[in-house]
């Protein structure tokens, strides 16, 4: 994958396996849907730069209280 991300802050963390996953992430989507509390947990349902990190049942009752799911 071309190197696409360049990030204008530091992003300082523990060296995970999931860091390229999340980095790849923000390169690419607007979500990242995860049930990995145990890594990256502290960055769920905020945002890391402009990726929301949201669990699926999360971001289920966002997109039906936005009115994009019945």
């Amino acid at each position: 994958m071309d190197d696409v991300l360049t990030l204008v802050r530091p992003a300082v963390f523990a060296v995970t396996k999931d860091r390229p996953i999340l980095f790849s992430a923000l390169a690419w989507a607007d979500i990242l849907l995860t049930l990995d509390l145990g890594d990256i947990g502290g960055f769920m349902d905020k945002p890391f730069y402009d990726l929301l990190l949201l669990r699926h049942g999360v971001f289920l009752h966002r997109e039906r209280a936005a009115g994009r799911l019945q």
